[in-house]
């Protein structure tokens, strides 16, 4: 199947990717969690609500850069095929501008 139409079919989602559990993302990212706990831990109720809500928004602006950088770069690829291809004259093209 196609990419596009798993697009369309399925919602793929470039954000829903699978790390391995000795890749330098998954560290980082039990290390933020590790941290995040820790500090926690340390805060009032009210400071941990504040604190949730911070780490929130954080996860709301990365999907939102996320998103954005997977339709920059879906552009910029379809920009690259169109250039490889060249002008586009009816069904085929005969690599004369007639």
């Amino acid at each position: 199947m196609y990419v596009l139409e798993r697009l369309w079919r399925e919602g793929l989602s470039p954000n829903e990717r699978y790390t391995r559990k000795d890749g330098e993302y998954h560290k980082i990212l039990l290390r933020i969690c590790d941290e995040g706990d820790r500090v926690c831990e340390e805060l009032t109720e009210k400071g941990r609500t504040h604190f949730e809500a911070y780490r929130q928004a954080q996860v709301d602006l990365s999907m939102i850069a996320e998103r954005e950088v997977f339709i920059e770069a879906f552009r910029l690829g379809a920009r690259l095929v169109l250039d490889i291809v060249g002008e586009y004259h009816g069904n085929f093209y005969t690599g004369t501008d007639d």
